[in-house]
């Protein structure tokens, strides 16, 4: 092999790896489902009647933050886009929306922030679903 052909099997071999190591296909800390939408990990949870809990992880999976920190919260429907409302909780966002919404083709969009860190906005088809490592959001 020449060295470009070694050169080019490392690049892919270096840039293919972190995709698959990202965690994605495990449940978070909290039983929740995990994105990585930058340098930092985000753990959604389903709370039911449109209300979900989010936590913005370290890149291990761990020290859930809220110094300068925040997301933006919302659902497209067939109806448009529907803003949720995010505070802050003990270790967590709660992004409450209209429970009345119809849940049938349903997306909820988040925006991250994580220590003045931006991360990419995450969509997610609800219901939520456990996921098996086969639906990534890889756009970092």
């Amino acid at each position: 092999m020449n060295r470009k052909m070694i050169f080019i099997a490392a690049l892919v071999f270096l840039f293919d790896l972190p995709i698959l190591s990202h965690g994605e296909n495990k449940p978070g800390p909290h039983g929740g489902l995990i994105r990585m939408p930058g340098d930092f990990h985000v753990e959604i949870l389903d709370l039911g009647n449109s209300k979900f809990r989010i936590y913005l992880l370290d890149i291990n999976f761990a020290n859930p933050s809220l110094k300068s920190s925040s997301v933006v919260a919302k659902l497209r429907t067939s109806e448009g886009y529907k803003n949720l409302s995010c505070e802050t909780g003990k270790n967590s966002f709660i992004c409450t929306g209209d429970p009345t919404l119809e849940k049938a083709k349903q997306e909820l969009i988040l925006s991250p922030i994580r220590e003045n860190s931006k991360g990419s906005e995450i969509k997610l088809e609800l219901p939520l679903k456990k996921d098996n490592g086969d639906n990534h959001e890889h756009k970092h």
